[in-house]
């Protein structure tokens, strides 16, 4: 699906179009290039099932009366419904609201009125989630600033606290991001002592197990941020950054 991805933007001259079209090209060529990416996950799979697991199918009349499980939707499409608990997330400058609408007053507006159809989607517990950091499309990570939009709540409505505005740096001060624990009153929360700094645990050349992805490779490690990143190349999937503590990476002995 790749090869056929490919051709379509040579066909299409897309890449030209946006250059022509757009003042934001980096942003636009970045989505374009994620599109790719993830399509490279489904190469074994099929274009059917690609465009199955991408298809966000959320109206009032084809959810079910009971559904144990959670409902991934866009903020448009979730107009019109309730939920015991929401969760929105990508809560960063950029993002919601997005790059695109800053320097226009009226889609700033609908970036604002889209939020708070979110937040009143919930009946009961509404979680607000944003980044820490973000992978950039050129492999590098960026600390995130929380939204505007954040700011703007009420701060007695808000359990937790929001992080000020990052500076862009190579570390970061955890205690900063941290929500307090829910729920609980201030005094009877217990303060835990810092986390301790993780150890590299990934080389170069070692083999990999990913429970996704199969076996691999690690062409690259890094600390970085509290935690490893490891650059691991996986037969017919290409190159992929992983995070250790959160992708269930196992070293393979030989």
């Amino acid at each position: 699906m790749g090869d056929l991805f490919d051709q379509i933007m040579l066909d299409t001259g897309y890449e030209s179009y946006i250059k022509d079209d757009s003042d934001d090209l980096l942003d636009r060529w970045a989505n374009v290039l994620e599109l790719r990416n993830v399509l490279l996950e489904y190469e074994d799979r099929g274009l059917g099932e690609f465009l199955e697991a991408m298809a966000l199918v959320a109206d009032q009349d084809t959810l079910p009366e009971t559904l144990d499980a959670p409902t991934l939707m866009t903020l448009h499409t979730a107009k019109g419904l309730e939920f015991p608990r929401v969760f929105i997330i990508g809560l960063d400058e950029n993002y919601l609201p997005h790059s695109r609408s800053m320097d226009d007053p009226e889609e700033m507006a609908e970036e604002r009125r889209l939020f708070y159809v979110g937040l009143t989607r919930a009946k009961d517990r509404l979680y607000l989630v944003r980044a820490l950091r973000r992978r950039s499309p050129y492999g590098s990570y960026e600390p995130m600033q929380a939204s505007r939009f954040l700011n703007a709540l009420p701060q007695d409505l808000i359990n937790g606290r929001i992080s000020s505005p990052l500076e862009r740096r190579a570390t970061y001060d955890r205690s900063m991001y941290q929500w307090d624990q829910p729920y609980a009153p201030s005094h009877q929360r217990e303060s835990s002592p810092p986390p301790k700094a993780r150890e590299q645990a990934f080389f170069p050349e070692m083999r990999v197990v990913h429970p996704v992805y199969g076996e691999g490779i690690v062409r690259n490690s890094r600390l970085e941020y509290g935690d490893e990143t490891v650059e691991v190349y996986f037969e017919g999937l290409g190159l992929k950054a992983l995070v250790a503590s959160m992708s269930s990476l196992e070293i393979l002995e030989d």
